[in-house]
């Protein structure tokens, strides 16, 4: 709701919030709280139905975040992660918090990360897989009418700054030439982390 106020005052571009995992919750117990005024869902129907009930929120979510997206410029919207698991059994690997919602609607997603180098010295600056991106440039060859899209980011980005995003928004990868830092390299679960 506050998001939402100081965006139709406009005096902000960029709206951050971190964890937006507080969102969600809040949002899902919005949709709970008044499902028969504005879902037209009974309290009964919400509770017996946990797939009509989640529909619900990520509807209400979709329409926040496009309400959102009309506000500001700049949308940034901040997960955590958590163990990923597939059925009951934890499978070793780390996924973001909360409904695939954002990852559907997002221009940009990445998955910070800050690993230590070859001497054990972790940055201060995050480095980040490019989950999902919508950035590109796009051009039209004269000659054949071939419509060529150029993908802005490189799959991964070793400095994951605004800054860092700019500069390839004015000069994107050769992907035929991606430093070792661009590409995404297959990690492998040490011993210790099979057992945990």
């Amino acid at each position: 709701e506050d998001a939402i106020k100081r965006g139709k005052e406009g005096k902000y571009t960029v709206l951050m919030v971190d964890p937006f995992s507080e969102i969600e919750e809040g949002l899902a117990k919005f949709v709970e709280v008044n499902c028969l005024k504005l879902f037209g869902l009974t309290p009964n129907q919400i509770q017996k139905s946990a797939g009509l009930y989640w529909g619900t929120v990520k509807s209400a979510l979709k329409a926040d975040l496009d309400l959102l997206r009309t506000m500001y410029k700049t949308v940034y919207l901040v997960t955590h992660m958590r163990n990923e698991y597939l059925g009951n059994a934890p499978t070793g690997k780390r996924e973001p918090k909360g409904k695939e919602t954002l990852f559907e609607l997002a221009s940009l997603y990445l998955e910070f990360e800050r690993k230590p180098d070859s001497k054990g010295n972790v940055s201060a600056v995050p480095s980040a897989k490019v989950l999902k991106s919508r950035l590109s440039h796009t051009s039209v060859d004269a000659k054949t009418g071939e419509v060529r899209i150029v993908p802005i980011l490189p799959p991964r980005l070793p400095v994951a700054t605004p800054k860092a995003i700019r500069e390839y928004i004015k000069k994107p990868p050769d992907y035929s030439k991606l430093a070792e830092s661009e590409r995404v390299h297959e990690e492998r679960m040490s011993e210790d982390e099979r057992l945990h």
